[in-house]
């Protein structure tokens, strides 16, 4: 294998590398490949830690990959907390299991993609973008008199869910992105088609006067335009357009990957269900609707322990108003919640009951489902209209 060859190997392999993205718990990946082709994924569960795991991520440089997550605060009108789950990573255990006042908070920060309440980290979001939103909706709610803080929380969530704003974003994404996305594909094509076609038929030594201004050119169209849209998308987040700016000089891997770098964080302020209704066909956003309702009305049993602190009776009230705002959501995007909540067709006539939030059947008539967290299982005879 000649060293040419090794070259293009290892670059491959780089490649591919750059196509993974590490994200918190609870965020999913919605890929649009092409058109109306697109699809969902979620961290892999083998390779994650306690705080995210690895998302493998479309190797077209056309695709757009964008990250979203569900709230990871809880809010009511006197307290804020993080949300169940392992998403909002907040510091210790005894930080993270805490609810704090409204009242009480005196200063709210971000770092990064970290939210820090007087000083004490309280939840980390999937980009900065979030971090960012969320502490000026906290700072807003602390300053507000108490009863005007549950239409505040309302008017939050329902942005999170408008999906005529996703969707308006999107077209403007593309027109603006077209340049880059035609340069990140030229560049592309140049390494591992061009290349290597002249290498095993003529020889590169042969165009080297063609094939070096080629590169630069590729090299410096997809630099300057990543650098002029960033600053559009992301005008406080300067080191990181410096440092990505720098690695894609440096590295044509990553200057491949600098469309799919800017989508990650487009839809990130909405909520996983709205992304869904805009990119993905109707099929997989019903499934991922069935999925994230039934969840949200039906969560895993806390332990007797943990079931009266407060900060699980913020989560509960906070989880009770999102189940709220998607009920009368998804009718809107033409589904029925009366639908989702029919209990399914039994396996055959031992099925006794079903769990209402997995849809797994049991043949005994009182049951608990293990696998949702010991959520009990209801009649298949009735119709739960909870």
């Amino acid at each position: 294998m000649s060293d040419f060859e090794q070259l293009i190997l290892i670059l491959g392999a780089i490649y591919a590398i750059e196509c993974i993205a590490w994200v918190p718990h609870g965020s999913v990946a919605i890929i649009r490949f092409m058109g109306p082709l697109a699809w969902l994924t979620y961290p892999m569960r083998l390779l994650a830690d306690r705080r995210g795991g690895p998302c493998v991520m479309s190797p077209w440089p056309m695709s757009a990959n964008f990250l979203c997550a569900p709230p990871s605060l809880a809010y009511t009108p006197t307290a804020v907390a993080r949300m169940d789950g392992e998403q909002a990573n907040a510091g210790t255990t005894a930080q993270a299991d805490a609810a704090t006042a409204l009242n009480e908070i005196k200063r709210v920060t971000t770092s990064d993609d970290a939210l820090y309440v007087d000083g004490r980290m309280l939840a980390q979001f999937v980009t900065p973008k979030v971090a960012r939103r969320e502490a000026r909706f906290l700072r807003r709610l602390v300053h507000l008199p108490e009863e005007q803080r549950s239409g505040a929380i309302a008017g939050h969530l329902a942005q999170q869910f408008d999906v005529a704003a996703a969707a308006r974003r999107i077209r403007q994404f593309d027109r603006r992105l077209r340049m880059l996305r035609l340069a990140t594909v030229f560049l592309m094509v140049f390494l591992f088609v061009l290349l290597p076609s002249l290498h095993f038929s003529v020889g590169l030594l042969r165009w080297w006067w063609a094939l070096i201004p080629t590169y630069i050119v590729l090299q410096l169209a997809i630099v300057s335009e990543f650098v002029a849209l960033h600053g559009r998308y992301e005008p406080r987040q300067k080191s990181q357009r410096v440092r990505h700016a720098l690695l894609m000089a440096m590295a044509p891997t990553a200057a491949m990957r600098g469309f799919d770098a800017l989508s990650r964080s487009l839809l990130a302020e909405f909520h996983p269900l709205t992304v869904a209704a805009t990119v993905l066909p109707r099929p997989a956003f019903h499934a991922l609707a069935q999925k994230t309702f039934l969840q949200m009305l039906y969560p895993p049993q806390r332990p007797d322990t943990d079931a009266s602190t407060p900060r699980a009776r913020v989560v509960d009230a906070s989880n009770t108003e999102l189940a709220r705002t998607l009920r009368a959501w998804l009718p809107s995007q033409g589904i029925a919640p009366e639908t989702i909540l029919a209990p399914p067709e039994a396996h055959d006539q031992r099925c006794k009951s079903y769990c209402p939030r997995c849809h797994g059947q049991f043949v005994e008539p009182t049951a608990t489902c293990v696998s949702c967290g010991g959520v009990a299982a209801l009649p298949l005879s009735i119709n739960s209209t909870r």
